[in-house]
């Protein structure tokens, strides 16, 4: 998916709650190129969220988590499931888009603890500069500027964002990649 938006190719997705993993598996069997699964307004329950993306991965189709404000717990959660990225509400700041990225990305790139037995690391069965590598290769940030002041001025970006960003402007939801 990270690479298909570098493209600048245009995807085609949808928002969803849990539960819904009925609605995952109608997005793939529809062609959708990935879901939204929103755990900052709606639950975050790990074990629901687990059974989703088995539900998309059975169908090839990516899965963004919408994640609270600031949890890098959550983010590291989330990844080790195996989310293709996160949705970062409330970056209001370049320290706090540097913040989203490095709990989403293990060193060098960020902070986010390492372990390849996860459902991401395949269960252990990923080599260590394998897993590394896919998840730097894969791995989607977007950060969403939810106030009007750092929707029209995004952060500069950095060597270690290695991921894209979306701006959203209440109440128009406009969304640009980078």
């Amino acid at each position: 998916m990270k690479r298909r938006v570098r493209a600048g190719e245009t995807l085609v997705g949808g928002l969803l709650r849990m539960p819904g993993e009925f609605l995952v598996e109608l997005a793939g069997v529809a062609g959708l190129d990935y879901v939204v699964i929103d755990c900052e307004h709606g639950p975050a329950d790990l074990v629901a969220l687990q059974h989703h993306l088995t539900a998309a991965q059975a169908h090839g189709l990516p899965v963004l988590v919408r994640v609270g404000q600031d949890d890098p717990g959550l983010v590291l959660r989330v990844l080790d499931l195996g989310a293709a990225g996160i949705i970062v509400p409330h970056v209001d700041t370049p320290e706090d888009a540097r913040r989203a990225v490095a709990a989403a990305h293990y060193p060098p790139l960020g902070e986010r603890g390492f372990a390849t037995y996860s459902r991401a690391g395949r269960f252990g069965a990923a080599s260590i500069p394998g897993h590394l590598r896919d998840t730097a290769d894969r791995t989607l940030v977007v950060v969403m500027a939810e106030t009007p002041g750092p929707a029209t001025t995004p952060p500069p970006s950095s060597p270690s964002t290695a991921s894209t960003r979306s701006w959203s402007v209440p109440p128009t939801c406009r969304w640009r990649w980078a």
